[in-house]
C-alpha cells in the first residue's frame, strides 16, 4: 500500500486492480474493492485498521466484476453512476457467474470463493457529477463515460488527485470491450486540462499526465485501422488479426499477461469494427 497524499492511500497489488482508501477524518471512502474474495477480507481488515474514524461509503468506478464484486465483504452503502446500478441489476448475476466459471479453471478455490458473494446495488446514484464533503476532504465525482457509459472518476482537489479507473491504463493495453471511443477520446482530454499531480489507472502505477497522449494515440491509432479494415471490405475476423499485430508492440506485455493481453485486443477490436458498422448504417 502507498500514500499518494495525505491521508490517500493505493494498493496495486491485487489480481482485479487497484483500490482506493480516503482518510477524511469523518468516515473513510472506499474507491472500489477487490474481486478476489480473500483479497477483499484482506483489504477490509487493512483499511479498517488505518481508518480509525470508521468506514463510510465506497465508491465504485465501473461496474466491472474487477471493480465491485468485493463490495460483499463490506457492509457499506455504494455510490456509483446509474448504469452501474442499472447494469448490476439486469446483468450483474451473470457476469459473476462467468467468473466462477472462469476461476473454476483458473483456480478452484477462488471460485468456491466467489459461489458465496452477492451482487450489492449502489444506494447512491450519480449521474454527471457529485460532490461529497467529508471531513477534511471534498471529493468530486465525476462522469466520463468512455470505458463504458458508467465510468467515473473520483478527483480530490486539494490533493490534486484523479482516481481514474479502467478510463487509464499506464502502459497498458487497455480494454475496449465496451467502450465508445470517442468519448473515451474526450474524456482523456478533459483530464488533460485538469490540475493533476497524480493519477491513479484502474490497474498499475499510479503516474502523472504523461500517462495521457500515448494512451489518446493508441485508442485513436485502433479506431482508424480498424475503420480502414471495415472500409477495405475485410470481415470482423480479418480486422482482428490485421489490426491485433500492427498495436500488440504498442505497451510492453509481461510474460504472465500475454494471453490475457491477446484477449483483450481481440476484444478491443472488435468492440471498434461495430462502431464502425454503425457509422457506416
Amino acid at each position: 500500500m502507498m500514500e499518494i497524499a495525505k491521508g490517500i492511500l493505493v494498493e496495486n497489488h491485487y489480481q482485479g486492480g487497484n483500490v482506493g482508501l480516503v482518510l477524511t477524518g469523518k468516515g473513510a471512502l472506499l474507491i472500489d474493492t477487490p474481486m478476489i474474495p480473500h483479497e477483499a477480507e484482506a483489504w477490509l481488515g487493512a483499511v479498517s485498521s488505518l481508518a480509525e474514524e470508521g468506514l463510510a461509503y465506497i465508491i465504485n468506478t465501473d461496474y466491472d466484476p474487477q471493480r465491485v464484486l468485493g463490495n460483499h465483504f463490506f457492509s457499506l452503502p455504494v455510490i456509483a453512476h446509474e448504469y452501474t446500478y442499472t447494469e448490476l441489476e439486469a446483468r450483474g448475476q451473470a457476469a459473476l457467474q462467468r467468473q466462477i466459471d472462469l476461476y473454476k479453471k483458473r483456480d478452484p478455490r477462488i471460485a468456491a470463493q466467489l459461489a458465496d458473494v452477492e451482487i450489492v446495488l449502489p444506494q447512491i446514484a450519480v449521474t454527471d457529477q457529485l460532490i461529497i464533503h467529508r471531513g477534511d476532504h471534498q471529493i468530486e465525482l465525476i462522469h466520463f463515460g468512455g470505458h463504458s457509459a458508467a465510468t467515473i472518476g473520483v478527483y480530490i482537489p486539494a490533493a490534486r488527485v484523479l482516481f481514474a479507473g479502467d478510463l487509464v491504463w499506464n502502459q497498458r493495453h487497455p480494454d475496449l470491450s465496451q467502450a465508445n471511443t470517442s468519448q473515451w477520446i474526450a474524456a482523456l482530454d478533459r483530464i488533460a486540462d485538469m490540475e493533476l499531480e497524480t493519477l491513479v489507472p484502474g490497474i498499475g502505477e499510479p503516474c502523472d499526465l504523461s500517462a495521457i497522449p500515448p494512451l489518446k494515440a493508441y485508442i485513436a491509432d485502433m479506431s482508424e485501422l480498424v475503420t480502414q479494415q471495415f472500409n477495405r471490405g475485410a470481415s470482423r475476423r480479418e480486422a482482428v488479426d490485421r489490426v491485433r499485430n500492427a498495436m500488440a508492440e504498442r505497451f510492453p506485455v509481461p510474460s504472465r499477461e500475454r494471453d490475457a493481453t491477446v484477449r483483450r485486443l481481440k476484444a478491443s477490436i472488435e468492440r471498434i469494427y461495430e462502431e464502425a458498422r454503425k457509422a457506416a448504417a
